[in-house]
């Protein structure tokens, strides 16, 4: 699914406001008039060519561009292989960016027992090379040694956020394993 470009009707409208008034813009070219909540999840709907997504929103003084553009991404097709155990853990997944400026953006993953305590964390960085720039297979291959002995349930939490740490979407998944 195809990000939503979305640019602010008044480029301080962030700051003072919860609801933003911006103009969504579809890769078919149609742009709508929104109020969208800042910090939230909205779900966008093109009436031209029905193209919709849940996107969230975060503007910031560093997720806002000179422009009046807000800086987004969306992680999806997270997955990873029936998992026993015996080999690496493999999840994957999709990254779409729009409007990042050209900067990188950084991809967290973390495991934790759910409910419970994280026992792996790591990074990696993305680097945009268009206004649109997608990451088709992001992955990462964990040793079965990280997760804690016996059969848990755990979340896999991913989360993309620019190089200032403001956040512009994450997942949560939930899975099984027994070690």
């Amino acid at each position: 699914m195809d990000l939503f470009s979305v640019v602010l009707s008044s480029a301080a409208s962030w700051a003072t406001k919860r609801v933003l008034d911006a103009a969504a813009e579809c890769v078919c070219g149609t742009s709508r008039g929104n109020s969208i909540p800042n910090q939230a999840v909205t779900q966008l709907t093109c009436p031209q060519c029905r193209n919709g997504i849940s996107q969230f929103t975060n503007a910031t003084n560093h997720t806002v561009n000179r422009n009046g553009s807000v800086a987004a991404a969306h992680i999806s097709h997270a997955n990873w292989e029936r998992w026993g155990g015996l080999w690496n853990f493999k999840p994957h997944f999709r990254v779409d960016a729009v409007n990042s400026k050209y900067e990188d953006l950084v991809l967290l993953i973390s495991l934790s027992r759910f409910g419970g305590e994280q026992f792996f964390k790591d990074q990696m960085i993305l680097k945009p090379k268009w206004e649109r720039t997608s990451w088709s297979d992001c992955s990462w291959s964990i040793d079965p040694c990280k997760f804690p002995k016996g059969k848990n349930t755990f979340a896999m939490d991913l989360v993309v956020m620019n190089m200032w740490g403001d956040k512009l979407n994450s997942v949560r998944q939930l899975g099984e394993y027994d070690s």
